[in-house]
């Protein structure tokens, strides 16, 4: 299964690299909205993880136009959630 990983943080995609690549699945990753789309138009992944992709684009955005480039393609939306102060 091939799987695109969409993200501005490179520390993100490596660590989702490093869980799913290999065995069953092969992994691709992008940091911009844009290299995403192409590759998502060419490649047509069964599934797409989108984080937080780096200026020209946001996670909803690109999620938007993935369901329309390659509708096929599943998509798993990455939420930041933090602790507030005081909070354990």
């Amino acid at each position: 299964m091939l799987v695109l990983a969409v993200d501005a943080d490179a520390e993100v995609l490596s660590t989702l690299f490093r869980m799913l690549d290999g065995g069953e699945c092969r992994v691709a990753t992008c940091t911009s909205p844009f290299d995403a789309l192409k590759f998502a138009a060419a490649h047509k992944p069964a599934l797409a993880i989108v984080g937080r992709p780096k200026p020209g684009g946001d996670g909803k955005g690109l999620i938007r136009r993935l369901r329309v480039e390659s509708p096929e393609t599943r998509i798993i939306r990455l939420v930041e959630r933090g602790c507030a102060a005081g909070t354990t």
